[in-house]
């Protein structure tokens, strides 16, 4: 937070991990089963063309489709009871932080100019539990990298290690040469 209260920035995220770490677990692992149905979508899309186009049947087009809206219904709920989770522990803890500056700010031996304090800590409480929302992007990440290799080892091993070892490649070399080309283009 901007306005020194009495804790360090640290202390602030470790104990919104904590307080939350219910929804924030829950959220998380919803998000990351979203993740994983989104990179199993265009798998299954595959296993359409080729079990139920490929053979022309009607009944085994029409079961894979029901699979594939299955897999779109699940996707879809996951990632809304997930969100909703996340930002309700998002929510709380703003809420929570605020309560604390309000009782820093109410307490009479505080030595803070209140209205200092009050203009600036709506802001940063929302973003202090904004912080919260890093998590479940980074499970998110993981898990769709996972599923998306596996499917492309499945379908073809050099094609899987091309891309498991070629992407962190790419992403260190534009890494790398990112700056220099800014500063070039400056």
């Amino acid at each position: 937070m901007s306005v020194e209260i009495g804790h360090r920035p640290g202390s602030i995220l470790w104990r919104a991990l904590s307080r939350r770490r219910g929804r924030l677990a829950t959220g998380s692992a919803l998000i990351g089963l979203h993740q994983a149905c989104e990179a199993f979508v265009p798998i299954l899309i595959g296993m359409i063309v080729d079990h139920a186009v490929a053979t022309g049947s009607l009944v085994s087009l029409v079961s894979w489709i029901g699979l594939l809206a299955g897999l779109f219904l699940l996707l879809t709920s996951a990632y809304r009871t997930g969100a909703r989770n996340l930002m309700r522990a998002i929510a709380d803890e703003a809420h929570a932080l605020r309560l604390e500056v309000s009782a820093k700010v109410l307490d009479p031996r505080a030595e803070v100019r209140t209205g200092d304090v009050l203009a600036i800590s709506a802001t940063d409480a929302d973003n202090a539990s904004y912080l919260l929302d890093y998590i479940p992007r980074i499970v998110g990440a993981l898990v769709a990298t996972s599923v998306a290799a596996a499917g492309l080892c499945l379908i073809s091993v050099p094609l899987g290690l091309v891309v498991l070892i070629g992407t962190p490649l790419v992403l260190l070399a534009l890494q790398w040469t990112a700056p220099r080309i800014t500063r070039r283009v400056a």
